[in-house]
């Protein structure tokens, strides 16, 4: 794949910021329905709150509960934050990966360089990955002490 142009990795990164930012302050304050709070309870002592279970979630969310800042479960739900903000960059470089233009050689020849993208494209990747984040079925996941934000 073409590595990313240093311009972009900083919009990225601050894209990422900008959604956290706004995950953060629509969060919700404190546990919240379905199951939130059996969710939030399992990840604040390291235990599987119902088949199959979450791991990578529940140890996230510990992690993030570590920090002190506001109730427990506020700090579960803004673990929840940030694993719906990273999708924006993960979804963005799985774009980024499928569309490469490829360059192809010949057997024992240099490869040749990659063509170049065009800047519509690159907003058009931008736009199509920051797009899924700000749908509801995303955001309530993100807001909320739920595992589907990292799905």
């Amino acid at each position: 794949t073409d590595p990313l142009p240093t311009p972009l990795k900083s919009a990225l990164g601050l894209g990422t910021i900008a959604l956290f930012a706004l995950y953060t302050l629509t969060l919700a304050p404190t546990v919240h329905w379905l199951d939130s709070g059996e969710v939030s309870a399992a990840a604040f002592s390291l235990s599987n709150p119902h088949p199959p279970g979450e791991p990578l979630w529940v140890i996230l969310a510990k992690l993030i509960a570590l920090i002190p800042i506001g109730d427990i479960a506020y700090r579960i739900n803004l673990a929840s934050a940030v694993a719906g903000a990273l999708v924006f960059p993960a979804t963005f470089f799985c774009f980024w990966t499928w569309t490469s233009p490829s360059a192809s050689s010949s057997p024992g020849t240099a490869p040749p360089a990659p063509p170049q993208r065009s800047p519509r494209s690159i907003n058009l990747l931008f736009i199509a990955a920051l797009a899924p984040t700000l749908t509801y079925p995303r955001w309530v996941q993100g807001i909320r002490g739920e595992v589907y934000a990292l799905n």
